[in-house]
Protein backbone atom coordinates (compact mmCIF):
# COMPACT_ATOMS: atom_id res chain seq x y z
CA UNK A 1 0.00 0.00 0.00
CA UNK A 2 1.70 3.06 -0.78
CA UNK A 3 1.54 6.02 1.58
CA UNK A 4 0.48 8.59 -0.58
CA UNK A 5 -3.07 8.37 -3.21
CA UNK A 6 -2.74 12.18 -4.73
CA UNK A 7 -6.32 12.06 -3.67
CA UNK A 8 -5.88 15.17 -0.82
CA UNK A 9 -3.75 17.03 -3.19
CA UNK A 10 -7.01 19.41 -3.50
CA UNK A 11 -7.21 20.01 0.51
CA UNK A 12 -9.51 17.60 0.93
CA UNK A 13 -9.37 13.83 2.70
CA UNK A 14 -11.20 10.66 2.97
CA UNK A 15 -13.36 9.97 6.07
CA UNK A 16 -14.02 6.36 7.37
CA UNK A 17 -17.26 6.00 6.14
CA UNK A 18 -16.42 7.19 2.77
CA UNK A 19 -17.46 10.63 2.71
CA UNK A 20 -14.95 13.81 1.07
CA UNK A 21 -14.45 16.28 3.56
CA UNK A 22 -11.71 19.90 3.14
CA UNK A 23 -9.32 19.29 5.62
CA UNK A 24 -10.05 22.84 6.96
CA UNK A 25 -13.40 21.36 8.62
CA UNK A 26 -13.51 21.44 12.18
CA UNK A 27 -13.77 17.66 12.09
CA UNK A 28 -10.57 17.08 10.57
CA UNK A 29 -8.69 20.06 12.86
CA UNK A 30 -10.32 17.46 15.95
CA UNK A 31 -8.54 14.73 14.41
CA UNK A 32 -5.97 16.68 13.48
CA UNK A 33 -5.31 17.72 16.85
CA UNK A 34 -5.72 14.43 18.67
CA UNK A 35 -2.91 13.07 16.57
CA UNK A 36 -0.58 15.95 17.48
CA UNK A 37 -1.80 15.11 20.95
CA UNK A 38 -1.08 11.53 20.41
CA UNK A 39 2.24 12.34 19.07
CA UNK A 40 3.75 14.14 21.88
CA UNK A 41 2.42 11.69 24.08
CA UNK A 42 4.49 9.19 22.22
CA UNK A 43 7.51 12.05 22.38
CA UNK A 44 6.89 12.63 25.93
CA UNK A 45 7.53 9.32 26.73
CA UNK A 46 10.72 8.40 24.82
CA UNK A 47 12.17 11.15 27.14
CA UNK A 48 11.74 8.67 30.33
CA UNK A 49 14.21 7.69 32.56
CA UNK A 50 14.52 3.87 33.35
CA UNK A 51 12.66 4.83 36.66
CA UNK A 52 9.56 6.68 35.05
CA UNK A 53 9.10 3.59 32.91
CA UNK A 54 6.61 2.93 35.85
CA UNK A 55 3.60 4.27 33.95
CA UNK A 56 4.06 3.06 29.77
CA UNK A 57 1.36 0.88 30.30
CA UNK A 58 -0.71 3.45 31.13
CA UNK A 59 0.16 5.88 28.31
CA UNK A 60 0.07 3.47 25.63
CA UNK A 61 -3.08 2.34 26.70
CA UNK A 62 -3.73 6.48 26.31
CA UNK A 63 -2.24 6.24 23.15
CA UNK A 64 -4.47 3.49 21.92
CA UNK A 65 -7.55 5.22 23.41
CA UNK A 66 -6.96 8.72 21.58
CA UNK A 67 -6.41 6.80 18.48
CA UNK A 68 -9.96 5.22 19.09
CA UNK A 69 -11.88 8.01 19.55
CA UNK A 70 -10.09 9.47 16.19
CA UNK A 71 -11.58 7.17 14.43
CA UNK A 72 -14.59 7.30 15.58
CA UNK A 73 -15.20 10.89 14.92
CA UNK A 74 -14.07 9.93 11.02
CA UNK A 75 -16.34 6.68 10.75
CA UNK A 76 -19.70 7.07 9.36
CA UNK A 77 -23.02 7.61 11.24
CA UNK A 78 -24.10 4.50 13.17
CA UNK A 79 -21.08 2.62 11.69
CA UNK A 80 -20.19 1.02 15.48
CA UNK A 81 -16.88 -0.95 14.07
CA UNK A 82 -15.10 2.02 15.41
CA UNK A 83 -16.63 2.93 18.53
CA UNK A 84 -14.19 3.57 21.19
CA UNK A 85 -15.50 1.52 23.69
CA UNK A 86 -15.02 1.84 27.46
CA UNK A 87 -14.70 5.00 27.23
CA UNK A 88 -16.01 4.76 30.81
CA UNK A 89 -13.85 2.29 32.01
CA UNK A 90 -10.87 3.82 30.90
CA UNK A 91 -12.45 7.10 32.69
CA UNK A 92 -12.01 4.95 35.93
CA UNK A 93 -8.62 4.13 35.16
CA UNK A 94 -7.45 7.65 34.86
CA UNK A 95 -9.40 8.63 38.14
CA UNK A 96 -8.19 5.51 39.81
CA UNK A 97 -4.17 6.74 38.50
CA UNK A 98 -4.72 10.59 39.64
CA UNK A 99 -5.78 9.72 43.17
CA UNK A 100 -2.56 7.41 43.47
CA UNK A 101 -0.78 9.72 42.31
CA UNK A 102 -2.20 12.50 44.37
CA UNK A 103 -1.73 10.33 47.31
CA UNK A 104 2.31 10.81 46.87
CA UNK A 105 2.55 14.38 45.69
CA UNK A 106 2.22 17.62 48.59
CA UNK A 107 -0.84 18.67 48.77
CA UNK A 108 -1.77 21.58 45.61
CA UNK A 109 -2.36 25.03 47.63
CA UNK A 110 -1.41 27.56 44.82
CA UNK A 111 -1.41 27.43 41.41
CA UNK A 112 1.90 25.95 39.78
CA UNK A 113 3.90 27.40 36.88
CA UNK A 114 4.59 24.66 34.55
CA UNK A 115 8.53 23.25 34.56
CA UNK A 116 10.22 21.79 37.52
CA UNK A 117 11.62 18.70 35.54
CA UNK A 118 12.19 18.14 31.78
CA UNK A 119 9.45 14.94 32.01
CA UNK A 120 6.87 17.06 33.69
CA UNK A 121 7.42 20.22 31.26
CA UNK A 122 6.61 17.98 28.87
CA UNK A 123 4.17 16.35 30.41
CA UNK A 124 2.64 19.90 30.43
CA UNK A 125 2.83 20.13 26.92
CA UNK A 126 0.78 17.60 26.60
CA UNK A 127 -1.53 18.75 28.99
CA UNK A 128 -1.97 21.93 27.01
CA UNK A 129 -2.30 20.35 23.59
CA UNK A 130 -5.32 17.85 25.91
CA UNK A 131 -7.29 20.93 26.71
CA UNK A 132 -7.14 22.91 23.06
CA UNK A 133 -8.17 19.10 22.22
CA UNK A 134 -10.90 19.48 24.25
CA UNK A 135 -12.04 22.81 22.69
CA UNK A 136 -12.06 21.97 19.68
CA UNK A 137 -14.31 19.03 20.45
CA UNK A 138 -17.06 21.29 21.90
CA UNK A 139 -16.88 22.84 19.10
CA UNK A 140 -16.99 20.26 16.70
CA UNK A 141 -20.11 19.22 19.02
CA UNK A 142 -22.18 22.28 17.69
CA UNK A 143 -22.43 20.36 14.00
CA UNK A 144 -21.43 16.88 14.41
CA UNK A 145 -21.98 13.49 17.07
CA UNK A 146 -19.51 13.56 19.49
CA UNK A 147 -20.42 11.50 22.47
CA UNK A 148 -20.20 12.78 26.38
CA UNK A 149 -17.95 9.57 26.93
CA UNK A 150 -15.42 11.30 24.25
CA UNK A 151 -15.41 14.82 26.44
CA UNK A 152 -15.42 13.43 29.44
CA UNK A 153 -12.40 11.19 28.67
CA UNK A 154 -10.44 14.01 27.26
CA UNK A 155 -11.56 15.88 30.28
CA UNK A 156 -9.68 13.74 33.01
CA UNK A 157 -6.91 12.88 31.01
CA UNK A 158 -5.81 16.45 31.17
CA UNK A 159 -6.39 15.95 34.80
CA UNK A 160 -4.57 12.80 34.29
CA UNK A 161 -1.13 14.81 32.53
CA UNK A 162 -1.22 17.73 35.45
CA UNK A 163 -1.15 14.75 37.91
CA UNK A 164 1.32 13.06 36.11
CA UNK A 165 3.57 16.11 35.21
CA UNK A 166 3.24 16.77 39.26
CA UNK A 167 4.07 13.25 39.84
CA UNK A 168 7.21 13.36 38.00
CA UNK A 169 8.41 16.79 39.69
CA UNK A 170 8.02 14.55 42.84
CA UNK A 171 10.26 11.80 41.93
CA UNK A 172 12.76 13.97 40.79
CA UNK A 173 13.20 16.13 43.65
CA UNK A 174 12.05 19.18 41.18
CA UNK A 175 10.79 22.73 42.40
CA UNK A 176 7.43 23.48 41.69
CA UNK A 177 7.25 27.16 40.87
CA UNK A 178 4.33 28.76 42.42
CA UNK A 179 2.35 31.30 40.07
CA UNK A 180 2.65 34.47 41.96
CA UNK A 181 -0.01 37.57 41.87
CA UNK A 182 1.97 41.18 41.17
Amino acid sequence: MKIYSRSGDDGSTGTLGGDRTLKSEVLMEAVGTLDELNSHLGWWRVSWEDHEFIMEDELVAIQNTIFEIGSELVAAPGDNRFVAVGLDTHVFRLESSIDRMDGQVPPLRNFILPGGCESAARGHICRTICRRTERILVKLKQSHPVRPEILQYINRLSDWLFMASRYFNHIHGAIENIWEKK
